[in-house]
């Protein structure tokens, strides 16, 4: 799920929905014409194997056109083996139920099969995909062979019908066009140059490629599977409208908001469509713009400059956008006053309370029809070398686009003395939400909670712009500032989307398995999501909000070393009085932490966590110990020695056997991608990369 189509058409959605005007985009039908010359591109190799293989790759570039969003191909790597597991365990059970004399070697019959079918490949595919194939078969059938006892007739047909309706489900939930369709009719087949084949032989070409098509469609996926959907993206956009038709309706806007004469010693607001249960205050609070005014903002809503940022950020294959009206407003902008709520966009803020709904995003997007050379909005966590926030100071139909309900960014002066703004500043705020094809009740969902949340919020804002009753300064100082506050820190140093997913992972296996076996599914949820969001970030690279990478890894470490610490604490309480202290244990972690805590010293903070690798940070030559004593990745080596020293104890080891084992191969996962400077292709050329970090003897490039 990333970048993708750009091409869009407006349609409206039904009478008295509060999302209107929902922004379908045809399916990018181009994402994959292309195909065949991206290989060709990439070098001689490509154009040799396409010339060796040529019907193998017009057969894959018509499939994966059809295979292009990450989660229907994610469904595909699912109910696929699922299928070919219940066909193969379907036969292996029906070869039991044979005479022992006709069948000697029952659980054999799979296998003969794959290998026919691996040898009727092995001149057709690519010999990578070939192998990758056949692994995957064998894989397939020894899970057959071993669990066909265990499973009825009637399951494992269940298991097989499912998995193949399955696949069109993926599709539907996805939007995405099934390839079948495309040979189901003649004048499908015409359609699709295929006239001259008929249904059986298209289907039964589909079938037998069935497995190498999904594999091949998962390495060409636009955002590789799994590993996009673990990477914190910059979900900040920004464009500046400079076409004369759009200027002109910023002038429009911009002429009327200061033709109502608002006061400058506070902000003034209007709704473009005033929602229910919306007040009226004073002076201009809380009224509808009017309809020149509201037809301009339609115009810009709707433009190319302003939906451009969404359909160059989300692939539009996966995604659909929809305005959402009853949030946008228009607002003039004067000199916050010392005791009011203003005071709460000077600090650092989330908009809105709604983080948990993954892969939907609402958008608030403040557009400048003013001059301004004095105000800045400022993001956190969008870091850029050598600050740490992304600043922008927003004037003259400049858009900055932001999630609503995650993002971290607050409002200061630019320090120069000299950027001092003499007008005021007459802005927009339009408000969009993205979200998945597949997810659309929940992007809905989180539209209107959002604008009844906005709604309330600003019914207390416009109480407290001007407080005047105790309650409503009581409110001003205490419950909108340090509410914002609170919650401001839990999003900075944890994020409420972890927050959640650590208690779904501890709720559900205890609903599913018990209290009393739980813990060990707990304590797989939650140690390695920081190791998987390493390799994803350091494979993809692009588009990354460095601040949340940081933030989330961070998180989901001490997450992991709450549980090693926590369960080798009670294993030495329990067995001290009997064996003593584990004192090699303790000399290992001390060896091994103290060598990955030097290393990040050496490093930096920034520079540990791929600071160099993303871009931030230019490339700089370590030669503090431990890189002078010429140790390869001494972080990962001194990780390794102090998991090792847990491992050692015995009774540790007993109660989780499996959790060190897992650690270092991840450890060891990520030091050969590290290694082998294993990354995406388009994310080449980002940052410094670890092979061309190189090691000469005491230096080491970060």
């Amino acid at each position: 799920m990333g970048r993708g189509g750009e091409n869009a058409l407006l349609k409206n959605n039904s009478p008295g929905d509060r999302i209107n005007n929902s922004i379908k985009v045809n399916e990018n039908n181009n994402a994959v014409d292309g195909e065949k010359a991206k290989e060709t591109a990439m070098g001689p190799l490509a154009r040799k194997l396409r010339a060796r293989f040529p019907d193998w790759y017009a057969l894959a570039d018509e499939f994966t056109l059809y295979h292009q969003n990450s989660f229907n191909v994610f469904l595909h790597m699912v109910t696929t083996p699922a299928g070919i597991w219940a066909a193969l365990a379907l036969i292996t059970k029906a070869a039991h139920t044979l005479d022992a004399k006709t069948l000697n070697s029952p659980n054999s019959v799979p296998f003969v099969l794959i290998m026919l079918y691996n040898a009727i490949l092995k001149q057709k595919l690519p010999k990578d995909l070939w192998v990758m194939n056949s692994m995957v078969m064998f894989a397939l059938g020894t899970a057959a062979a071993v669990a066909q006892a265990e499973y009825s007739f009637l399951a494992l047909g269940v298991t097989l019908t499912v998995s193949y309706f399955g696949q069109d489900v993926a599709h539907w939930l996805t939007g995405e066009k099934t390839y079948d369709s495309t040979y189901m009719t003649a004048d499908a087949r015409a359609a699709n140059g295929s006239a001259s084949s008929s249904f059986a032989s298209k289907f039964m070409e589909h079938t037998v490629y069935l497995m190498p098509l999904v594999l091949h469609s998962a390495y060409h996926c636009p955002e590789p599977i799994l590993l996009s959907w673990m990477v914190p993206r910059n979900y900040v956009v920004f464009a500046k409208l400079t076409s004369t038709d759009e200027k002109s309706h910023l002038k429009r806007i911009r002429d009327w908001a200061l033709a109502q004469n608002p006061r400058l010693d506070a902000t003034t607001h209007w709704w473009f469509e005033r929602p229910n249960g919306a007040q009226v205050g004073v002076e201009n609070q809380g009224y509808e713009v009017s309809p020149e005014v509201k037809e301009s903002f339609e115009e810009i809503m709707k433009g190319d400059t302003v939906m451009g940022m969404f359909t160059k950020r989300f692939d539009m294959t996966s995604y659909e956008i929809a305005q959402v009206r009853g949030m946008n407003e228009l607002y003039v902008a004067g000199p916050p006053l010392t005791n009011n709520s203003d005071k709460v966009f000077e600090s650092s803020h989330v908009d809105g309370p709604y983080r948990i709904f993954p892969f939907c995003y609402l958008f608030r997007c403040m557009l400048a029809t003013t001059g301004n050379s004095q105000i800045r909005t400022n993001f956190n966590f969008v870091t850029t070398y050598p600050e740490n926030t992304t600043k922008y100071t927003l004037a003259d139909g400049d858009v900055v686009g932001f999630d609503f309900n995650r993002e971290i960014h607050y409002i200061d002066n630019d320090p120069d003395p000299k950027r001092v703004n003499k007008d005021p500043r007459v802005n927009l705020k339009l408000h969009y939400v993205v979200y998945p094809k597949c997810m659309r009740p929940f992007g809905k969902l989180l539209a209107f909670l959002t604008t009844r949340y906005n709604v309330n919020a600003r019914n207390l804002f416009l109480n407290t712009i001007r407080p005047k009753t105790w309650r409503h300064k009581f409110n001003a100082k205490y419950v909108v500032l340090w509410t914002t506050e609170a919650v401001y820190r839990i999003e900075q140093f944890a994020s409420w989307s972890n927050v959640a997913y650590v208690a779904l992972a501890s709720l559900l296996p205890r609903l599913l398995l018990g209290a009393s076996s739980s813990y060990p599914c707990f304590v797989a949820l939650t140690s390695f999501v920081h190791y998987i969001m390493y390799i994803s970030v350091y494979y993809l690279r692009d588009d990354v909000s460095y601040g949340s990478f940081k933030r989330d890894v961070m998180f989901f470490k001490v997450i992991a070393y709450c549980h090693l610490v926590s369960q080798f604490a009670s294993a030495v309480m329990a067995n001290v009085a009997t064996t003593g202290h584990p004192v090699l244990s303790y000399a290992m972690m001390a060896v091994g932490y103290g060598l990955a805590s030097s290393a990040a010293m050496a490093l930096g903070v920034d520079r540990t966590y791929f600071g160099s690798e993303l871009g931030h940070y230019p490339p700089k030559w370590i030669t503090a110990f431990p890189y002078s004593l010429k140790i390869p990745h001494p972080m990962i080596v001194g990780g390794i020695i102090g998991l090792s020293g847990f491992q050692i104890y015995a009774p540790f080891r007993l109660a989780i056997p499996w959790l060190i084992p897992a650690h270092i191969a991840f450890y060891m996962l990520h030091m050969l991608q590290e290694h082998f400077d294993i990354i995406a292709p388009k994310s080449r050329g980002i940052g410094k990369t670890a092979a061309s970090a190189s090691v000469t003897g005491e230096k080491k490039v970060a």
